[in-house]
């Protein structure tokens, strides 16, 4: 493997040499890294890093139980679902500073605690900010054995991470805004940036750090204190080496994907996969075409036919594909997701559109999400009463998660109105779709069935302009509108989606599921 500098030149050359009865890597020669020979236990975890001076300790889970840095001891616990618990600092026997994660009861990182045991102090060293996924830190630290009188608020002590679509922490900013020379005009307060090289080695020059910031690579916590910064991380079932593009530990699902190495990382093609495991399935205009295995609903509407021929090659053979964890409302390389219920719903409302009897009426449903699913709280119809006279199609949208309406139907605007509209009727129109910006604010995701194109008010001036008449089709947003569509589902692809025909895809891929 070979990695350039900002100017061009070899910062990484790397042969990888392996042991001739496993996968194992044995050593490495290299340029600009140090090269290394590498040792294991019986089961394939790694043991030993001779040229890093490092050595590792398993527990009976294939969990990271201790490892020894030079010196340096950094002993790790980790709760019953495999979460890490703990991280302490041993110097020469001695306990030093410990780390002790606090997990609500989906596994997520809710606080660290830190103690100093030489000090003898314990203090609240970070809460983790949440919207559907992590969005960054509150770093003011508390001491927990003296509390603050009195109340204060300091701006800069929260940052939040701006992540791509494969989840890497790619700038962090702080809640503090830098005032500019223009009045009225801010910046942001950049903590940190970083791009990365495919395998999440971070890219010289473009790396700038003014503050630590604890996230990288895949979103996952680093552990600086082994291979520098950035440069290994830690996730709920390995511990991975950034600079190798390998993890340390056999991949516990490694019997199911015979043909590739189990220490290998992201199935060694870290632009469109993230690791660990997804939990969808997906389909490509319309049609099944792989699963990750897991059942809870989640449907990814496939739009890139690379992306399409790779899961479909997984399927084949019999495997899931590898998609990182993903939820309702996310976009990735190629694809995005939804869940079924919201898409059962969206499609019952776009068929109420389409129908001849509601081309003049709007309608709407609101979803809230319950465990694994999402349930309709409120269903609601408006009438167009009189064209001529007063026209309001009032409809309401519930409180929930999801939001779903549709848009009266148009035909010409003469005058700054649809013809055969009161000005009334044509003011209201305007202000619903200029309203949307308003209204998508209030629901982590916004379904327009039945209208082409972004929503946006009518265009205002004399003459005639098309109105876009209802189509077949579900655009999908999230909560800002400025952010562009997530994407859009055509009616001819919810059919199969939502009756689950999957076809002879899927009785191949169950066919060799049975054989393994």
């Amino acid at each position: 493997m070979s990695r350039r500098d900002q100017s061009g030149a070899i910062m990484h050359n790397i042969r990888y040499s392996y042991l001739t009865t496993s996968n194992r890597l044995q050593s490495i020669a290299t340029t600009s890294l140090n090269s290394s020979s590498y040792l294991y236990d019986k089961t394939g975890n790694l043991t030993n890093d001779a040229a890093e001076n490092l050595t590792v300790q398993w527990n009976a889970a294939g969990k990271v139980k201790s490892f020894f840095k030079g010196a340096q001891e950094y002993r790790l616990s980790y709760s019953p679902m495999g979460q890490r618990q703990t991280k302490a600092r041993i110097q020469s026997g001695i306990l030093g500073i410990y780390d002790v994660y606090i997990h609500d009861a989906s596994g997520n990182v809710m606080a660290v605690y830190s103690a100093d045991i030489t000090k003898d102090e314990l203090k609240l060293k970070e809460r983790h900010i949440y919207g559907s996924s992590r969005l960054g830190v509150y770093n003011k630290e508390i001491a927990i054995y003296a509390p603050p009188t009195g109340i204060s608020f300091t701006r800069g002590q929260k940052t939040y991470e701006l992540s791509n679509h494969l989840g890497n922490v790619n700038t962090v900013i702080s809640d503090r805004k830098k005032q500019t020379a223009v009045a009225g005009s801010y910046l942001a307060d950049i903590k940190s940036y970083v791009d990365y090289y495919p395998f999440g080695v971070q890219m010289p020059g473009r790396t700038w750090q003014q503050d630590e910031y604890r996230f990288g690579f895949n979103g996952q916590e680093k552990d600086d204190e082994i291979y520098g910064e950035g440069n290994s991380t830690t996730a709920e079932f390995w511990q991975y080496d950034a600079r190798l593009g390998r993890r340390w530990n056999v991949d516990p699902e490694a019997l199911r994907y015979s043909m590739k190495s189990p220490y290998s990382g992201y199935s060694n093609n870290p632009i469109i996969f993230i690791d660990p495991a997804g939990n969808t399935d997906f389909y490509y205009k319309g049609n099944w075409i792989g699963t990750d295995g897991k059942k809870d609903n989640l449907i990814a509407i496939v739009r890139d036919r690379k992306v399409k021929k790779e899961i479909t090659s997984y399927t084949k053979r019999g495997s899931d594909f590898l998609a990182g964890i993903l939820d309702n409302g996310d976009i990735q390389a190629g694809f995005f997701v939804i869940h079924y219920d919201i898409l059962s719903e969206a499609n019952k409302n776009l068929n109420k559109a389409l129908d001849p009897a509601g081309h003049f009426k709007e309608f709407s449903s609101s979803l809230v999400e319950i465990g694994s699913g999402y349930h309709v709280t409120s269903r609601q119809e408006g009438q167009v009463i009189d064209l001529l006279r007063q026209d309001r199609a009032t409809t309401q949208i519930g409180k929930g998660d999801v939001s779903i309406h549709s848009h009266l139907i148009g035909t010409v605007m003469d005058n700054r109105r649809p013809v055969g509209m009161s000005a009334e009727a044509s003011t209201y129109e305007q202000a619903r779709d200029e309203s949307d910006e308003v209204t998508f604010r209030d629901y982590k995701m916004n379904l327009i069935v039945g209208k082409e194109g972004v929503p946006e008010a009518y265009q205002i001036g004399d003459g005639p302009i098309n109105i876009s008449e209802r189509k077949n089709i579900i655009n999908v947003y999230g909560s800002n509108l400025s952010n562009g569509k997530i994407g859009t589902i055509y009616q001819n692809e919810i059919g199969n989606i939502l009756s689950e025909r999957k076809g002879k895809l899927y009785n191949r891929y169950q066919s060799k599921k049975k054989n393994e």
